[in-house]
């Protein structure tokens, strides 16, 4: 059996991370605990430089409808503040087939008291197996609140080419302008090939890095092949 060489093995590492490079940048990991993967899907992202407010309280309610672009869908994050003299109170999550539906495909729950200081809630549910291309609706609310608390929920006018949600905001339970800033994320806990398969939908969103990459990928594994051939020809 021909030992590798210092070279080849060097070349192998750096073709192991551009793939590494390839599955970071479509996988996100910062926001989630350490035994879980997701696929996130941008919707909405907090980078808007003309985000508004709108304050939520009482029986007040704000929701979106948007579409998944993978299955497993497990996780909603909102961007939203809350007062850091807030009480203990809980923002509750309904996710929805539509705004019209009566029945809750999931609750989830987090207690304000976690979020003085941060700019975001993020609601876990059970896994949606065949969440992929599917519509839903979520809508928020924080019973026993008044405008005190200053719980302001984000949003925008604005349309992005690349995260559209596909859906309008509502207040209330009216359709209203607007989209609230927020991401979903879908577990990656699911038959290998459909992960590939997502992968792949990822990095063909990105093409001017699909190109960068694919074209490093082809220079390493021709180089792989050689150095292999070399190494060949020189023990004969």
């Amino acid at each position: 059996m021909r030992v590798l060489k210092r070279p080849e093995i060097i070349v192998m590492l750096v073709l192991i991370l551009l793939i590494a490079t390839a599955a970071i940048r479509s996988i996100k990991n910062d926001k989630v605990p350490g035994n879980y993967n997701y696929l996130t899907q941008d919707i909405v992202l907090d980078d808007d430089p003309d985000a508004k407010d709108i304050l939520l309280y009482g029986d007040k309610t704000v929701g979106q409808l948007f579409r998944s672009s993978f299955n497993g869908l497990s996780r909603i994050e909102v961007y939203l503040s809350v007062s850091s003299d807030i009480s203990s109170k809980e923002i509750i999550l309904h996710l929805k087939p539509s705004p019209l539906s009566r029945s809750d495909i999931a609750i989830a729950r987090v207690n304000t008291r976690a979020l003085i200081e941060k700019d975001s809630a993020l609601f876990d549910f059970p896994k949606i197996a065949g969440s992929k291309n599917a519509q839903y609706y979520f809508y928020i609310e924080v019973p026993g609140t008044t405008p005190k608390d200053k719980i302001m929920v984000r949003y925008t006018y604005h349309k992005y080419a690349d995260a559209n949600p596909k859906g309008p905001m509502f207040v209330n339970g009216f359709k209203t302008d607007g989209h609230l800033l927020f991401e979903t994320f879908c577990s990656l806990r699911e038959n290998p090939a459909r992960i590939v398969q997502d992968l792949i939908g990822l990095l063909l969103k990105d093409i001017p890095f699909l190109i960068f990459y694919v074209t490093l990928l082809f220079i390493v594994s021709v180089g792989c092949v050689y150095l292999f051939l070399k190494g060949s020809n020189n023990a004969q």
